[in-house]
């Protein structure tokens, strides 16, 4: 794949929600599978609970994390809807589907859910400690977690906040496209009368769109290679026909 299937899959991923639940449904398989060993090689008493109590407690857990999960999605989409109305879509976009808390948190209480009901399916006439104990503390995360979610969503709505993330934004762009301070000494910058009118001009072809990244590292690989410079005239959000 070149650099720019490359780019709009990462862009993609990063704007999904479903990527990090299903992550966590992959991850869940693979811990259950090490902490059943781990239960059955140490017989840890645990808790203590016995089979009523262990069945509560995993139909607790299950009964909560689906609520919190429908309750994160419902509230989310609302947030979209609301913000849809004051803010542009590339703001949506980035801030509200590409924020890291929001997704892991929903991943988290996929994760819990399903290793519930695992833990829920294996109390029959034993109680399997380790897996209990676990399914408890997950719970306890998840709600600690959800509380947390409803802060962090009110203060990220905030126009102040969500100035201040596009803000870093910028700032790490103009890092990645200059990482290098230019100075006070006047030799590094080439003259105006020394550049020359660009021997090549190469045009769009395809259909209209908007740019939305450029491979600078690419560029500048190609520059150095045939000795001359490159200019980019269309910038980042620009219209090209």
């Amino acid at each position: 794949m070149n650099w720019k299937q490359n780019n709009r899959i990462a862009s993609y991923f990063r704007s999904s929600l479903w990527v990090i639940p299903i992550a966590a449904l992959i991850l869940e398989q693979i811990f259950t599978l090490i902490v059943r060993q781990v239960d059955a090689h140490l017989s840890w008493s645990g808790l203590g609970l016995g089979v009523e109590g262990a069945r509560a407690l995993c139909n607790a857990v299950i009964n909560l994390t689906l609520s919190f999960t429908v309750f994160t999605f419902a509230s989310l989409l609302v947030a979209v809807q609301v913000a849809s109305g004051q803010y542009t879509p590339r703001i949506i976009a980035t801030t509200l589907l590409r924020d890291n808390v929001i997704r892991y948190t929903v991943g988290l209480f996929v994760f819990t859910f399903i290793f519930a009901i695992k833990a829920l399916n294996r109390v029959e006439t034993s109680v399997p400690q380790l897996v209990i104990f676990l399914t408890g503390l997950f719970g306890f995360a998840c709600i600690i977690c959800f509380l947390f979610l409803i802060d962090y969503a009110a203060r990220l709505l905030r126009p102040v906040s969500l100035v201040r993330s596009v803000g870093e934004a910028g700032l790490a762009v103009l890092d990645s496209v200059y990482p290098d301070e230019l100075g006070l000494t006047e030799d590094k910058i080439l003259p105006e009368s020394e550049l020359k009118d660009g021997a090549r001009t190469i045009l769009h072809r395809g259909t209209s769109a908007i740019v939305l990244a450029v491979n600078v590292e690419q560029l500048m690989r190609d520059a150095v290679k045939c000795g001359g410079i490159i200019e980019v005239a269309p910038q980042v959000g620009d219209f090209v026909g």
